[in-house]
């Protein structure tokens, strides 16, 4: 599903917040407690059921921004180059799924609800504790996850003690 939109504020947290909405109404639907992976993917025992992607630009001269929210409802045969990929293998309504999401998103996209993002999108994210691996200027890092700040950005500590925050950028969990 896509949800395009004109928000009160750019300073808001879309992508913990569609994470968050989404985590919400898939236990509130289905009663199975999904977590979430550093920045926008969604996952239940292990696997990614949902990826997220949200982006800000400007048409006609309006801030807009457009979320999509993917999950993998039913499907059951993924190809052998998506080891990680799964469903929540449950048939249901999906136009009132998609909009139970998009009305929990909206009501969290108040700029009164950010502390609620951030402390629900911390408590859902499975890496705290763990150690993961990114890359920074072509240079394979490893470090242990600490948690997030107050802008959803991982705080990491490398092997030598020192705290570093990422951004953005792709991880992986070190096994």
């Amino acid at each position: 599903m896509t949800l395009l939109f004109e928000p009160e504020s750019m300073n808001l947290l879309f992508t913990p917040a569609a994470a968050v909405a989404t985590c919400e109404v898939i236990e509130n639907f289905f009663g199975i407690s999904p977590q979430i992976k550093w920045v926008n993917d969604i996952f239940l025992d292990g696997k990614k059921v949902c990826g997220i992607l949200c982006e800000t630009y400007i048409s006609s001269g309006k801030r807009l921004v457009s979320v999509g929210i993917g999950i993998n409802l039913t499907t059951k045969d993924f190809p052998d180059t998506l080891p990680n990929a799964s469903s929540l293998g449950i048939e249901c309504d999906k136009l009132k799924l998609a909009e139970e999401i998009c009305k929990v998103f909206l009501s969290l996209c108040k700029s009164d609800k950010t502390d609620y993002i951030i402390q629900e999108y911390e408590k859902k994210l499975f890496i705290i504790g763990k150690t993961i691996n990114f890359t920074e200027n072509n240079i394979l890092n490893s470090a242990t996850v600490k948690g997030i700040n107050d802008s959803c950005n991982l705080i990491v500590e490398l092997p030598d003690n020192t705290e570093k925050i990422l951004s953005s950028g792709e991880i992986s969990i070190k096994l």
